[in-house]
């Protein structure tokens, strides 16, 4: 997989590791410890926490700078697979990309199940909004965009 890292680049042009580390793994706790497999897509919450697609395990992880700077699991805390519902029962298959709503809840491609889901503004409710059954020749969308147009 390569380097399992969230980086921010420096004033200098360097690369700065945020977390992660070289290993792919499963692992929240403070950002020195915590542990990604491929980590993908990055959105800053209005309260500038951050939050991150951790796509090989199937899991949107939170980034959080206060008290200290730690990564929890928001949801797929059960293992991959499909389940709509609060986020510590829900379950994605390799979360690829998100997109914020106009109403602050943020849409997320899962293609893995082939679907593209809802995440709740607060952050505390999964659902499914686009099944199979409404792609044209079964193509999955590679990227999702919220439209100002809806």
């Amino acid at each position: 997989y390569g380097p399992q890292l969230l980086t921010n680049p420096s004033p200098q042009d360097r690369l700065e590791r945020i977390a992660g580390s070289l290993t792919p793994g499963k692992k929240d706790g403070p950002i020195a410890t915590a542990l990604f497999r491929r980590p993908g897509q990055v959105l800053e919450l209005p309260d500038r926490r951050l939050l991150i697609l951790d796509t090989e395990n199937s899991l949107i992880r939170i980034y959080s700078f206060a008290p200290f700077p730690t990564v929890s699991t928001l949801t797929g805390k059960r293992g991959p697979g499909f389940r709509d519902g609060r986020v510590e029962e829900a379950r994605l298959l390799r979360p690829s990309h998100m997109a914020f709503c106009p109403d602050g809840s943020i849409l997320i491609s899962d293609p893995g199940n082939d679907r593209i889901r809802l995440l709740s503004a607060d952050l505390t409710r999964v659902s499914t909004v686009v099944t199979p059954t409404s792609f044209p020749n079964g193509a999955f969308p590679g990227s999702i965009a919220w439209h100002k147009d809806g």
